[in-house]
């Protein structure tokens, strides 16, 4: 297990150098003993999230947009007690928030094509 943690570190910090300069929020998800198990980025806005991730998509890179929708908008919450209202900045979050490939098994090198069709993706 620690060497897998130990390979999803190392990607992860390579994602957050290879990514630096754009503006983007890098959040490390806390915990007890941190196991790199997601990389999020946060982006400016909503309709540059979806950009980004069709613009991964187009190149067979699949991302996710995490932590979307937020369990406060399912149907099974009435529309008249929903929470989303109560929970603005977690709302936003869920709207910009992209988490990029992450698992012990990727190649640095296909770490750098995530990297490089985020960058694209941006500019």
């Amino acid at each position: 297990m620690d060497e897998r943690i130990g390979a999803r570190k190392q990607l992860y910090e390579r994602y957050v150098r290879g990514l630096q300069g754009l503006g983007l929020g890098f959040q490390r998800l806390v915990a007890t003993r941190y196991n790199y198990a997601y990389m999020p980025i946060v982006l400016p806005s909503n309709q540059l999230r979806e950009k980004v991730y069709n613009d991964l998509l187009a190149k067979d890179i699949k991302a996710r947009r995490y932590f979307y929708p937020l369990t406060s908008s399912f149907e099974y919450f009435p529309a008249d007690t929903t929470r989303k209202a109560h929970v603005p900045v977690a709302a936003s979050l869920a709207d910009r928030v992209l988490c990029l490939p992450l698992f012990a098994e990727l190649q640095s090198h296909e770490a750098d094509l995530v990297i490089d069709g985020v960058r694209k993706s941006l500019r």
